[in-house]
């Protein structure tokens, strides 16, 4: 049986890269992003010049929270990947209330929609390596301690997904990814990597905040997809975390300096030690990723 799956947030960052794959597998039959383009971000419908063409894909502009617009958009699909969330940088509790909406009661209404169309047996949930909270020594199956508005909202996500799959039998697969870079036709420039590149290449200084000995995990976007794709197909992770490699802000600093040495750089707040996240199976900073992301960039850009 062909998969026909809907996209909650396929618009965005990840789901420009998740549609793409999707679209070019024979056993995908239709594809229906829904997205509410709250950035006003229009980039996903046009193309990078490579004669790609999603002629699978049907777009349905909607907000999350509209669970009748959503439960229309789901007839006919077997497969939801929901993807749509808020998040900003940094984590702040500046944004609880709009973190509440999307990523919480947003996942409310999902389970709302899923209930109107029963056909659709299998969900896809994307996560955060932020549910997990700031400590060292983290193991992916740990219980997770969110300590900001943006983890607690997609923690609370994660319950309802989580309870509605035990109440209706759905199968639920859910996956936490940690920071995400790599290059896209829709990408986020307000992520750490992706800053850090785009302040180098184009206004040659580069900005810290903290001392830059926090440790933070990060996955390449291929990666994530890749995860994603399979799961869509039915074919669980062998970890909750998607994870490549880990490190403290100042090595970050310390690649890119080695890959532009011109750059100069601040320390916004130099007397302040923020938190880490660090876990316990992952290793150190990846050069041979990260070099492929700069490199991505800069054939990218025009100037």
């Amino acid at each position: 049986m062909k998969q026909n799956i809907i996209i909650t947030g396929g618009a965005g960052y990840v789901g420009a890269s998740l549609c793409e794959a999707l679209n070019a597998l024979p056993e995908v039959g239709s594809i229906v992003v829904y997205d509410e383009l709250i950035r006003n971000d229009r980039r996903f419908f046009f193309d990078r010049g490579e004669g790609a063409v999603l002629d699978k894909v049907r777009f349905v502009r909607g907000d999350i929270l509209d669970t009748r617009r959503l439960s229309k958009a789901c007839n006919g699909m077997n497969v939801m990947v929901h993807l749509a969330a808020f998040v900003d940088e940094p984590f702040t509790y500046s944004q609880h209330t709009q973190y509440d909406q999307v990523n919480a009661y947003g996942a409310l209404s999902v389970t709302r929609a899923l209930e109107e169309n029963p056909q659709i047996q299998r969900l896809v949930h994307l996560s955060s390596s932020a549910v997990y909270g700031f400590r060292e020594g983290i193991n992916p199956s740990d219980a997770p301690n969110p300590q900001n508005g943006y983890a607690l909202s997609k923690w609370r996500g994660e319950q309802y997904l989580e309870g509605y799959a035990a109440e209706s039998g759905i199968e639920l697969i859910l996956v936490r990814a940690a920071h995400i870079f790599g290059s896209n036709r829709t990408c986020r420039f307000d992520t750490l990597v992706h800053r850090f590149v785009f302040e180098a290449l184009t206004g040659g200084r580069i900005s810290l905040f903290g001392s830059g000995n926090q440790v933070r995990p990060f996955v390449a976007l291929h990666h994530v997809v890749e995860v994603l794709q399979r799961a869509a197909s039915g074919e669980r992770p062998e970890n909750l975390l998607i994870a490549d490699f880990q490190c403290e802000l100042n090595a970050m600093l310390a690649w890119i300096r080695s890959r532009i040495p011109a750059v100069e750089y601040q320390y916004l707040t130099p007397a302040i030690e923020h938190p880490s996240q660090s876990f316990v199976h992952l290793r150190g900073l990846d050069e041979s990723m990260l070099d492929q992301a700069l490199k991505d960039f800069r054939q990218r850009l025009l100037i």
